[in-house]
């Protein structure tokens, strides 16, 4: 004969059986609530990581975006933006005569243009007889662009015409990449360039973008070879590139 379970009999209230019972069940509830609370925590941190995360990221992103926006329009002193030249010696309100010196630092015939008439540059810049100009071109070979950017490097950081005159003095050939950074930053020490945004600056390349519109600028504006030079605007004959033909030209400018 098949015998039913029976349930057990009630317990009676107050006993101690009845007490057991009551205090599982406050601690059943109890974890209960704990798993819940545990399960909440859980979440809120997860959430709280995310959108850490989220801001971290976000904000290197930008910063990087920033930085790649600065450097690619970051403009040299003494320029008056993109595209223009770095302009020493007399001031643009002086009146006087203006230079327009179109050069590349690889380019041979500009080093021999240095060698003979660089030293006549430097005194009118110096005297503040005419306001010159420099426009840095980068198209004859490797060491262009790296020299062009040192030299805007050397204008914001140090001293542009030293800089510019030490870098044809270390002049090599054209298709050879003589100006490594390396060389680069011992030429800005040579003519005592200290500060340490000059070494960043050439290091990161800071005015290759510079650079680039410069050299655009001047195809825009006809310049086809360096150096070329204009005098308050108009083309100066080739003949008048040598010391004396230059302070003629720009004494001769100077009375009009």
């Amino acid at each position: 004969m098949s015998r039913s379970r029976k349930d057990p009999p009630a317990a009676k209230p107050g006993s101690p059986s009845a007490r057991r019972a009551e205090a599982r069940a406050r601690l059943d509830a109890e974890r209960s609530r704990q798993r819940s609370a545990d399960r909440r925590q859980r979440l809120i941190v997860g959430l709280v990581v995310l959108v850490v995360v989220a801001v971290v990221a976000g904000g290197v992103t930008l910063q990087i975006l920033r930085s790649r926006v600065s450097t690619a329009s970051a403009v040299p002193v003494g320029a008056a933006g993109m595209g223009k030249g770095i302009a020493l010696g007399a001031s643009a309100a002086s009146g006087k005569p203006v230079l327009d010196v179109y050069e590349d630092y690889a380019c041979s015939a500009c080093g021999a243009f240095q060698a003979t008439s660089g030293p006549t540059v430097d005194s009118l810049v110096r005297s503040g007889k005419a306001r010159v100009v420099f426009h840095m071109m980068d198209f004859i070979g490797p060491a262009s662009k790296p020299a062009a950017n040192a030299a805007a490097c050397a204008a914001s950081y140090g001293d542009y015409l030293a800089y510019h005159d030490i870098l044809y003095k270390n002049q090599g050939s054209e298709r050879v990449d003589w100006a490594p950074t390396n060389r680069l930053l011992a030429w800005g020490q040579q003519v005592g360039i200290t500060n340490p945004a000059f070494a960043a600056c050439v290091t990161q390349g800071t005015y290759n973008g510079y650079v680039d519109s410069v050299e655009a600028q001047a195809g825009r504006e006809g310049v086809t070879q360096t150096p070329t030079i204009y005098l308050d605007g108009k083309p100066l004959p080739r003949s008048e590139y040598t010391p004396a033909g230059l302070t003629a030209a720009v004494a001769a400018a100077a009375k009009k």
